[in-house]
């Protein structure tokens, strides 16, 4: 009997300790640090401000208007290195489709849209040869924010924009109420609509 109570006795006062042991860690503090990472592309905003005047009427005798402007809001995180700011522009001819409005010189053109003019008579309103029917130029420039320039552009005559750093600002596309010499003629350029398309581009690069 005294044999069997020592071995009890034993197991009684071990018992404890390994409940102590597990018991110290179930309570320990554990700390882990959380590394969370977030990327932000570069992205643009271009937007028309409604305070654009894109319509007007000719004095039919000499083609002079009001003057015409597009005013373009520009915001961006984003740089030279993520986009191109591009400004190009188009007429539809007779004969040869949807052509660059803009002669070497910044002026632009403007196509009768019912009566579209010839090829021929577009390369004439470029250079400002006489004999150009259905189509006026007017001269333009940008005004605004960032640096402008009037360049080629994939092979086209085109406004280009550049941020230079900047972040926010605009761009507004004029173009002057008195045609250019030998592009308007009133015995020669019918009464009628005339149109030229303007469009403001985001390239990525």
């Amino acid at each position: 009997m005294e044999i069997k109570n020592n071995i009890t006795h034993a197991i009684i006062k071990f018992i404890p300790v390994i409940i102590y042991i597990f018991g110290l860690s179930v309570f320990a503090d554990v700390e882990e640090d959380i590394i969370i990472n977030l990327t932000v592309e570069p992205a643009v905003s271009v937007s028309k401000i409604n305070s654009s005047t894109e319509t007007v009427t000719a004095n039919p005798l000499t083609g002079v208007h009001n003057g015409l402007f597009s005013i373009f809001q520009i915001a961006t995180n984003g740089t030279d290195d993520d986009f191109d700011f591009v400004i190009t522009s188009s007429i539809t001819t007779q004969d040869n489709g949807s052509v660059c409005a803009y002669g070497d010189d910044g002026r632009l053109l403007f196509a009768h849209l019912s009566n579209p003019p010839l090829n021929s008579d577009v390369e004439k309103a470029k250079l400002g040869t006489a004999g150009n029917k259905n189509v006026i130029a007017y001269p333009t420039n940008l005004t605004g924010d960032f640096v402008k320039t009037f360049s080629q552009y994939q092979g086209k005559n085109s406004y280009i924009i550049r941020l230079n750093g900047e972040t926010e600002g605009t761009v507004t596309h004029n173009v002057s109420g008195t045609p250019l010499l030998n592009t308007y003629k009133i015995g020669e350029d019918e009464a009628g609509e005339y149109k030229a398309f303007v469009i403001f581009s985001v390239i990525p690069k």
